[in-house]
C-alpha cells in the first residue's frame, strides 16, 4: 500500500518545492468540505466522486515560522486507488510532481523511527509515459505540519484499513 505526496511547484509562494499531501486547497466562505473535491481535479486532473472518499476527520494544524503563522482546520479525506497507474494531469502552477512512498515507510518517517524514506515518481509525461525517478527524502523535505497532524492522519488510515 502506498501513500501519495505532491511536490509543490517551485512557483508557490508558501513552501515551494516541498512535499505535501496529495491534493489540498482552501474552501471559500460559501463552500462545504465536499466542494474540496475540485482541488483533486484542478491539481491532479482526477475526477473523484465525493462519495468515493472516506472521511478521516478534521485536523487542527498550525505552522509557526519567523514572519509566518498558518492556522488551519484540515478536513481530511482518504481515497483508495486500486490500479497501478492513474491518469493524472498536473496543474504545473501548483504541483511539480506526484510521488508515492510505501505507507509503512511514511509512518516510520513521520513518527521519527527512521531518518529518511524512498519515494518514487508517479507522474506521467505528455506522451503518456511514466517517468522513472526515485528520491530519498527526509522530514525537512515536507511542508512543516505539526507532528500531531501526521499522528492523526496515520491513525485514521490505520482505522480505515481495519474496516
Amino acid at each position: 500500500m502506498y501513500l501519495y505526496f505532491q511536490l509543490r511547484s517551485p512557483a508557490k509562494k508558501d513552501f515551494p518545492s516541498l512535499f505535501d499531501i496529495t491534493a489540498a486547497g482552501h474552501l471559500l466562505a460559501n463552500e462545504q468540505p465536499s466542494d474540496g473535491e475540485r482541488e483533486v481535479e484542478e491539481e491532479l486532473g482526477l475526477t473523484v466522486p465525493f462519495e468515493d472518499l472516506a472521511f478521516a476527520g478534521v485536523i487542527q494544524d498550525e505552522i509557526h515560522l519567523p514572519d509566518f503563522t498558518d492556522r488551519e482546520c484540515c478536513h481530511v479525506y482518504l481515497y483508495v486507488h486500486q490500479e497501478e497507474q492513474m491518469n493524472i494531469q498536473l496543474q504545473k502552477e501548483e504541483v511539480a510532481g506526484l510521488y508515492r512512498a510505501k505507507l509503512m515507510d511514511a509512518q516510520q518517517l513521520f513518527t521519527r523511527k527512521c531518518d529518511n524514506m524512498q519515494q518514487e515518481v508517479f507522474e506521467v509525461d505528455e506522451a503518456g509515459e511514466r517517468r522513472k525517478e526515485s528520491k530519498v527524502v527526509c522530514v525537512q523535505d515536507f511542508v512543516p505540519h505539526e507532528p500531531a497532524y501526521y499522528q492523526h492522519l496515520f491513525q485514521a488510515i490505520n482505522q480505515f484499513l481495519l474496516q
